[in-house]
């Protein structure tokens, strides 16, 4: 698939990471939006290397690619994996070849002798950066990986901070780290209390691609396809209607300029039906779940649906649940609502490891904000 460029944003993110803007983001960066909007794509092809532009030495990690392996490990794994990059032939003349060091559980091999058998994450940026002698900056992707119960990632995002905290004393930056997420809600969890290792940090909401993308698009089709002339309106409303998702946008044009496909004449039109058909598909299918749960489940699944996935047991959290399922419910009623709707293979809510609550498919807020916004809700059956 081809890929649509954000330069401009890219470079603009990458020198307020490094400090060269007065006013950056040397404390680290937070961006939320979404699945299947762009986020990957846009901090591999030009966040990363507008970064690398700068001079900096870019480690990126996906905690969703692996979700096996504990979030410190896929951590401490990528980082070692670039230090085995910078390390060179000297560093391993000098350390008698390649040997094991073990960080956050995991085993890399390394052949820099400045490093013990035991290291932590900081030691391991740290030389990094000697070796280099350039900034780093960490990307993580799907950090909300590290918020899942029993996943050890908070142990993680805390052992990142202190390894920040030294890395960049007195007023020297070493170390930047970028985070990104799929839910707001979730990338909470990392700042929002004074527990929380970034505690203070402010979450962004990562601009989706607009009309310069699916201008981009409409010109990309015009070429391929002379005898097409797009109405960038109406292809701007159709990406809209998808979900601001480009691969699903790329799949839908492939089917209208493909074998088969309609009558040029027709493709705005057709266009339309196909992202206003997959809108509703989407939209029947919330309506389905939520009805098919039962007064306790859809009690509960509303207060989350409204932002407030937080004190699911608390006097105000209950008096909700009491209008919407038109009786009291108990403690053990809410937590068996809460745990259907988290277990499954399509699980509706994600639970972090503070208790808090989230939806797993953030486009379903949208559908009950609308419905909401019209005076709809809750839905008929």
């Amino acid at each position: 698939m081809l890929t649509f460029h954000r330069p401009e944003f890219a470079r603009e993110l990458a020198e307020s990471l490094l400090g060269i803007r007065l006013f950056g983001a040397t404390s680290g960066l937070f961006l939320a939006n979404r699945r299947r909007t762009g986020k990957t794509t846009f901090l591999l092809a030009d966040l990363k290397p507008a970064l690398e532009n700068l001079g900096a030495v870019v480690v990126y990690v996906d905690l969703w690619a692996d979700q096996q392996m504990q979030p410190g490990a896929l951590i401490a794994k990528a980082i070692g994996s670039t230090l085995r990059e910078h390390e060179g032939v000297g560093a391993k003349a000098i350390a008698g070849g390649l040997r094991k060091i073990s960080a956050l559980g995991v085993t890399v091999e390394v052949g820099s002798a400045q490093l013990g058998n035991e290291v932590s994450l900081a030691d391991m940026l740290a030389e990094l950066h000697r070796l280099s002698q350039r900034k780093i900056v960490l990307i993580i992707d799907e950090a909300q990986q590290a918020t899942v119960p029993g996943s050890g990632g908070m142990e993680a995002m805390a052992a990142l901070k202190s390894a920040r905290d030294q890395l960049n004393l007195g007023g020297k930056y070493t170390l930047g780290i970028v985070m990104t997420g799929s839910d707001r809600d979730k990338l909470c969890r990392l700042v929002n209390t004074n527990m929380a290792p970034f505690f203070g940090s402010e979450i962004d909401i990562m601009p989706t691609l607009d009309h310069h993308y699916t201008d981009w698009m409409a010109d990309l089709v015009e070429n391929d396809r002379h005898d097409i002339r797009v109405d960038r309106g109406v292809l701007h409303q159709a990406f809209a209607d998808l979900g601001h998702r480009p691969e699903l946008l790329h799949q839908i044009i492939g089917q209208l300029t493909g074998i088969g496909r309609p009558p040029a004449d027709r493709f705005n039109e057709v266009l339309a039906e196909r992202a206003a058909q997959e809108r509703g598909a989407c939209e029947v299918q919330y309506a389905n779940t939520y009805a098919g749960l039962k007064p306790a489940a859809k009690a509960v699944l509303s207060r989350i649906l409204a932002g407030r996935g937080q004190g699911m047991f608390k006097p105000d959290a209950k008096a909700e649940y009491r209008q919407v399922a038109g009786k009291t419910l108990a403690d053990t009623q809410i937590q068996g609502a809460l745990d259907k709707m988290r277990g499954g293979e399509s699980p509706l809510i994600w639970k972090s490891d503070r208790g808090d609550y989230a939806l797993e498919d953030t486009r379903m807020r949208d559908w009950y904000q609308s419905l909401k916004n019209s005076g709809n809700w809750p839905p008929v059956p």
